[in-house]
């Protein structure tokens, strides 16, 4: 699987060893930290990238998604995302 190729080389992180193979692979989906949460992160990241001059489209987009999903599943893990996109309720988004 591509997680083996993953781990055993520079691309290895906590997400590979951690969160696809327990939270979403597994779809448990309870890695720790809320997508309210994680939406306002990147929603002020955006907000400053925009602000100092250097928008961010990925950044905007990545908003989107996270508050779409905190909107379509409050008090969610972020993990959910996954989810999230899989079932497509990214194209919900404007």
């Amino acid at each position: 699987a591509i997680l083996d190729v993953v781990n055993v080389s520079t691309g290895m992180n906590t997400a590979s060893l951690d969160k696809f193979p327990n939270q979403i692979m597994t779809e448990n989906f309870n890695a720790g930290f809320f997508t309210k949460l994680l939406a306002k992160d990147v929603r002020l990241f955006r907000e400053n990238s925009d602000k100092a001059g250097t928008p961010n489209a990925i950044a905007t987009l990545v908003s989107k998604i996270f508050d779409g999903c905190e909107k379509d599943m409050p008090g969610s893990d972020f993990t959910v995302v996954y989810k999230y996109i899989r079932d497509g309720g990214e194209k919900k988004i404007g």
